[in-house]
């Protein structure tokens, strides 16, 4: 077992068919909802960081070991995507914000549309395993957050 496989996989949970996207993203759900829960803005933006800062590192040993870009198994990209997606949950932290926190990010991300399809096309290595992931937790965030505040 290599801990960047482990990493990059999210504890494995990339492995899991069909769609190890959405099974990655359900997987990190637990650590990201702690996380707003105890630390609020602060533990998303430093949680977000680490996992964003290790995702680079693993998914580049990754793309190593395996001589493929952009796995469908590695899911780390999808956990710091959805760190980022749960800045809502700061405002609001119920059952509701959460389902459509999660729903909307993994909307964004499997659509690939406007800057997340960009990013995802035009950045290769590590960096683009990653990085069209968390646009598509910032697109999550502005669009429910705007909603509460039209809302308000």
């Amino acid at each position: 077992m290599r801990i960047s496989t482990l990493i990059a996989t999210f504890f494995y949970s990339g492995y899991l068919k069909p769609a190890s996207g959405t099974w990655g993203t359900l997987a990190s759900l637990p650590l990201c909802l702690v996380v707003t829960y105890q630390f609020g803005l602060w533990g998303i933006v430093i949680g977000a960081s680490l996992l964003f800062t290790t995702g680079l590192w693993a998914s580049h040993q990754y793309e190593i070991e395996t001589g493929e870009h952009d796995s469908s198994r590695i899911v780390i990209d999808e956990a710091a995507g959805m760190m980022i997606a749960c800045i809502p949950l700061t405002v609001s932290f119920d059952w509701i914000t959460i389902v459509v926190c999660f729903a909307l990010f993994r909307l964004f991300d499997a659509v690939k549309k406007g800057p997340v399809g960009w990013l995802d096309n035009n950045i290769n290595g590590a960096l683009g395993v990653m990085i069209d992931d968390i646009a598509a937790g910032l697109m999550t965030a502005i669009i429910v957050l705007g909603f509460f505040k039209w809302m308000i």
